[in-house]
């Protein structure tokens, strides 16, 4: 193979660039490519290829491989991947737009289909952004235990949705716009307590409508893990761990909880044991997970979870009423 046929660094790094801002896949490459070239990897077993991120793997079949057959390859495999969106000869002729190789008479008017087809739909798409993301629940969620010395990815998160925009007592607001697992568009309330005894006696008020209910504590302070205590306790005489349905009058459902324990570095000792968790966990019928204080953390996936519950428990008790309703009407008919 002559290396001139190779890709060069550059075209490389425009390659890799490429794929990830289209979210190519690198499964495809791990199955079909690396796994099949037993003479490039003879030494590896195939669990490491899967190991091996995106660019190793772009860069490996780079050196083994020449720029048509990589282009070849990879136009075959966004065509699956995009299906009725673009043909495979307007994939051919983009990668090699991005490789800097020069087009055939035929590319280009590929790429000249691709764009009319793209100015067509350019309205369409750019305003989607506003009504795509309405919503089609709005919850309440009550945070409580969170601090300052807890993971900043936290707080980055919420900070970018604040809208405190009176400086309430007490309580701090967030709004966000969530995708739960089965595709519903959900804006969440946040609501971040205080756990400042100072202002505990305002706590009840900001109780009222909760949907659900986030509980973080240190592992290692007792004290953090007796407040979070507290206020199960506040929020249970207020609440009874039940949610009042708007849609249907004088229905409820349980309440979602996630009890969230952060761990720091710390003597083995001084952690709050496990089975004391486990056994509150168990008593207020919440869902507990950890993290740790050195990572960042993504506190969607505890909101998206929290926020798929919630709304599988609205939605089954509405099925139950209904039924109800629909065989009184029936009963009375007759």
């Amino acid at each position: 193979m002559l290396e001139k046929d190779l890709l060069t660094d550059e075209q490389l790094d425009k390659l890799i660039k490429f794929l990830k801002q289209i979210k190519y896949s690198k499964i495809n490459l791990v199955d079909d490519v690396l796994e099949s070239t037993i003479d490039i990897y003879p030494e590896k077993e195939p669990y490491q290829n899967s190991l091996l991120s995106l660019e190793e793997i772009i860069d490996q079949i780079a050196h083994h491989y020449d720029i048509n057959w990589i282009i070849s390859y990879l136009s075959s495999q966004i065509y699956e991947q995009y299906e009725k969106t673009i043909s495979q000869g307007q994939v051919q002729a983009i990668l090699k737009r991005i490789l800097s190789i020069p087009l055939t008479s035929t590319e280009r008017s590929q790429l000249h289909e691709l764009r009319k087809k793209v100015q067509k739909y350019e309205i369409f798409i750019s305003n989607f952004g506003e009504w795509g993301k309405q919503y089609d629940f709005s919850l309440k969620i009550i945070m409580f235990g969170l601090n300052r010395d807890h993971p900043d990815e936290m707080f980055y998160l919420l900070n970018r949705k604040h809208v405190d925009d009176h400086n309430t007592i007490g309580v701090d607001f967030y709004t966000y716009i969530i995708e739960t697992i089965d595709k519903s568009m959900v804006q969440l309330q946040l609501w971040n307590v205080s756990n400042d005894e100072r202002f505990a006696f305002l706590r009840k008020q900001y109780m009222r409508g909760v949907n659900g209910v986030v509980l973080f504590f240190d592992k290692s302070e007792r004290e953090s893990y007796e407040n979070v205590k507290k206020f199960i306790s506040e929020l249970k005489e207020q609440t009874d761990f039940m949610v009042n349905l708007k849609k249907l009058e004088n229905q409820q459902i349980k309440m979602p909880l996630a009890l969230v324990g952060i761990e720091k570095p710390t003597p083995e000792s001084n952690l709050i044991p496990m089975d004391e968790i486990y056994s509150l966990t168990k008593e207020i019928g919440a869902k507990y997970s950890e993290i740790s204080s050195k990572d960042d953390y993504n506190l969607s996936e505890i909101l998206r979870e929290l926020s798929y519950e919630l709304i599988t428990r609205f939605k089954e008790k509405y099925k139950v009423v209904k039924h109800r309703e629909s065989y009184k009407q029936k009963y009375k008919s007759k």
